[in-house]
């Protein structure tokens, strides 16, 4: 299930968002991954998401500049990373067959995809997730191969991907990519 938000700038991208993951995080129970570009929002993300999910007993995990390892526990909801951490994670997801305890994964200015310098690892996540989700190649809990698992047939349950952007020139070809 891929989304995508173009709307003006300050027009509310970040809170539909945002409303979106959190709805994901506690209905599902699976966690998320919230994909920012600078280390400068990721903390001021991560502060004000710690005080809206500490009290449901949420968990908020930094991973950007010297914060966070290179592992997720498994009681994360969320995890805020810049582009480079965040691809670092799915990798570990993916090695650890984990991918399937994500439930969505939400990047901030996707237009970056086309960044010369960090865009290629923006493009490498993407297309890896698409991959993985598509192919069904996730692993269970137990190790065991999912092949065609629930999260496939289940698109209610499955890796949702919100991009969003204000400045996104070819959206139709993204929007396209995506699917």
């Amino acid at each position: 299930m891929y989304g995508m938000l173009f709307f003006c700038c300050s027009a509310g991208k970040s809170f539909v968002a945002e409303i979106l993951m959190l709805r994901r995080v506690i209905t599902t129970g699976k966690m998320a991954i919230l994909v920012l570009p600078y280390v400068s929002i990721c903390a001021e993300k991560a502060e004000h998401l710690e005080k809206l999910l500490e009290p449901l007993g949420k968990h908020v995990r930094s991973y950007y500049g010297n914060q966070g390892g290179g592992t997720l526990p498994k009681d994360t909801s969320v995890a805020v990373c810049t582009i480079e951490k965040a691809n670092s994670l799915i990798n570990r997801l993916l090695e650890e067959g984990r991918l399937s305890e994500m439930g969505i994964i939400v990047i901030d200015e996707l237009h970056m995809v086309g960044d010369p310098r960090r865009g290629y690892l923006l493009e490498l996540m993407l297309t890896k997730l698409r991959y993985a989700a598509g192919e069904g190649i996730s692993k269970s809990s137990d190790g065991e191969s999912s092949g065609g698992s629930s999260d496939r047939t289940d698109p209610a349950q499955g890796l949702q991907i919100v991009g969003m952007s204000a400045t996104m020139p070819n959206v139709a070809a993204v929007a396209d990519w995506l699917q």
